[in-house]
């Protein structure tokens, strides 16, 4: 579900050294550019965080029009990749514009509002599933996975669930 962790955050962003005071930002990032490379996506140094509210939202809208995936991996690039403030709807607007939106109508329905109750649904459901972080994996309601963490460990938790006699029990 999409899920906004950081509503407090202004629209024209933060700085990451002011939102992680007493964090050494390149420590954070490292791992997650490291893995990033990995799976060759794009990941540079970041400088800035933005409120997700409206990409959430704009989201919502290309999982209307069933574009969800393509249209969130495109955020995800121009965030991550060219440090885009995925507050603005022109960002988004030219996101949607570049998959085959109407970035029109969508910041119509942005500006009215219309997925605000979404995002709210999918927070009560993220605090009523007991998330905190994201991303969060939650695989057979009963094992749960917060973080970006490194493939070995999804595999570590599958081959767990694999071998769980409890699992293999629910299977007989």
């Amino acid at each position: 579900i999409s899920y906004q962790m950081n509503p407090e955050l202004p629209d024209e962003g933060m700085s990451l050294s002011d939102y992680f005071k007493g964090f050494e930002v390149k420590n954070l990032l490292s791992p997650l550019i490291e893995r990033a490379k990995y799976f060759k996506l794009p990941f540079k140094d970041l400088d800035y965080i933005y409120n997700t509210s409206l990409a959430l939202q704009a989201a919502e809208y290309a999982r209307e029009k069933g574009k969800y995936e393509e249209f969130s991996f495109k955020v995800f690039k121009e965030y991550f990749g060219s440090q885009e403030n995925i507050s603005s709807t022109e960002v988004l607007g030219r996101i949607a514009d570049s998959i085959g939106l109407d970035s029109i109508e969508m910041i119509k329905k942005l500006n009215e509002g219309a997925y605000l109750e979404k995002l709210e649904e999918n927070k009560r459901l993220a605090a009523s599933d007991n998330v905190h972080s994201i991303p969060t994996f939650i695989i057979n309601d009963d094992y749960r996975l917060s973080g970006a963490q490194p493939l070995e460990v999804f595999e570590g938790l599958l081959l767990e669930i694999y071998e769980n006699k409890v699992f293999n029990n629910k299977n007989s």
